[in-house]
């Protein structure tokens, strides 16, 4: 099944921006490395320094996308590493994963502003040596090396400025950042209760101490069909895993085409029109009609139109269209609802004109926000 697994990495590369893990501790130096940057500091000319800089980095990045990959070469790895002939970085070096690849024929890794995701591809029956606790202890260490290199670029950062800071007040310790793992498994009529529960067994929903949490997944080569850990919660998962097999056959190069070519679902935004003006409406109409307090007007004015248009983005199967769908929900549901209101209520009062004001740009501000980091995701 490596075939439909490297489909798959391939497919979170170019879709999602992973990364695949590769199977040395630290990528080699640049060979040519002090001779790029003695001529880069020599060059005088601001756009000849700057098309040095370009090769510098572009060399860079080829040099380190050569490291060998745990599970070896990636076919069609060129298509995937490089866009329009500029190199991409598509790979991540951890050493603590490193361990785990006994159990998985491929590791990738994303972050997130909420997390470190991290897929465990596996080809077949998963290992009995492979339990919670050792996935938990390797979580853990991965945060420990991440961490500490983010620390060291930042004194990095801070030394190259050349500026004498002052001693700097000790940071409040913060939660630290979650390790999310996902098992998939992938295989031949491999959807059996005997999988499903080596993988519940490994399942790790809440660690408040750890923070390191575990969900699985199978995908049936031959069935097509999917399961999850997450249950009705997965669905969303399912679909997409379920998507990515169907499509397995698709060229790094396809998915790209696929991704331009691909449009606003209009669809999707007159829906989430048509339900947030309705509830809205029904929402001012109790509020005539009963003796509710005006703070569930308020409420119900912001949460309403923020819940619809964000549930109903969430549901696409990329989000990279959240934020302009957004932003179309926003011009048409405030434009029928401040249209609405006023008509019925005109000339408006001072007052409203604030209420509507302050309700417009508080939905706008947070919706958009939220739109835009699920596309960042």
């Amino acid at each position: 099944m490596s075939y439909i697994i490297d489909r798959l990495v391939q497919r979170l590369i170019v879709e999602r921006f992973w990364t695949i893990v590769t199977d040395v501790d630290e990528v080699s130096q640049l060979p040519n490395e002090e001779a790029l940057l003695d001529q880069l500091e020599a060059e005088t000319d601001e756009q000849a320094q700057d098309e040095l800089l370009i090769q510098y980095l572009e060399s860079l990045t080829r040099h380190a996308n050569s490291a060998p990959l745990i599970g070896g070469p990636l076919p069609d790895f060129d298509d995937v590493a490089e866009v329009d002939g500029s190199p991409i970085n598509v790979i991540s070096t951890a050493p603590a994963l490193r361990t785990l690849k006994p159990y998985c024929s491929r590791i990738a890794i994303k972050v997130s502003s909420m997390a470190i995701k991290v897929a465990l591809f596996i080809d077949g029956p998963i290992s009995k040596e492979l339990t919670r606790e050792k996935l938990i202890a390797t979580g853990k260490a991965f945060r420990e090396d991440f961490e500490q290199a983010l620390e060291a670029e930042e004194q990095d950062i801070s030394e190259a400025s050349g500026s004498k800071s002052k001693p700097k007040a000790k940071k409040k310790k913060l939660l630290p950042v979650a390790i999310v793992f996902e098992l998939i498994q992938v295989g031949s009529h491999i959807d059996t209760p005997q999988t499903r529960a080596a993988l519940r067994a490994l399942r790790c929903r809440v660690s408040r101490k750890d923070r390191v949490f575990i969900s699985g997944a199978i995908l049936d080569s031959t069935t097509k069909q999917v399961w999850t850990t997450r249950g009705i919660f997965g669905y969303l998962r399912r679909r997409n895993l379920r998507y990515e097999l169907e499509n397995c056959d698709q060229k790094p190069s396809e998915i790209r085409e696929a991704i331009k070519s691909s449009t606003i679902n209009w669809n999707t935004v007159l829906l989430s029109i048509v339900i947030a003006v309705i509830a809205t409406g029904l929402n001012h109409f109790s509020q005539l009609t009963g003796d509710l307090s005006p703070l569930i007007l308020y409420l119900g004015d912001v949460l309403i139109p923020m819940v619809v248009i964000l549930f109903a983005v969430s549901f696409e199967r990329l989000q990279i269209h959240s934020a302009r769908q957004t932003k179309y929900f926003l011009i048409g549901y405030f434009g029928i609802y401040i249209g609405t209101i006023s008509w019925m209520v005109w000339p408006l009062s001072v007052g409203l004109g604030i209420y509507m004001l302050k309700v417009t740009l508080f939905v706008s501000f947070v919706s958009m926000l939220a739109s835009t980091m699920m596309e960042l995701e």
